[in-house]
């Protein structure tokens, strides 16, 4: 690979991590890397939880055995989602 095509191949992939770490951050905006993604974004749906009006309009809390495995679910889904529309 030519030394201009490197470059133009670490452009794009830094441009595309930007991308989607400006998304995630859209969701969570205290997080610092895209790895800390899935826990903020749990703990946010899980502290909908708490909340008796949130939590009769949400899917997730509807099940008290399965909330965390539902936030879980619904979180892994949102950073896939996110870092397919930027590497793919």
């Amino acid at each position: 690979m030519l030394r201009e095509e490197e470059m133009d191949l670490r452009a794009v992939s830094l441009i595309s991590w930007a991308l989607a770490m400006r998304e995630a951050k859209a969701f969570c905006p205290d997080i610092a890397s895209l790895a800390e993604f899935l826990s903020c974004c749990v703990s946010k749906l899980m502290a909908q939880c708490s909340d008796p009006a949130a939590a009769a309009l949400s899917y997730i809390c509807a099940d008290s055995h399965t909330a965390y495995q539902r936030a879980l679910e619904r979180c892994r889904s949102l950073e896939e989602a996110i870092v397919r529309s930027y590497y793919d």
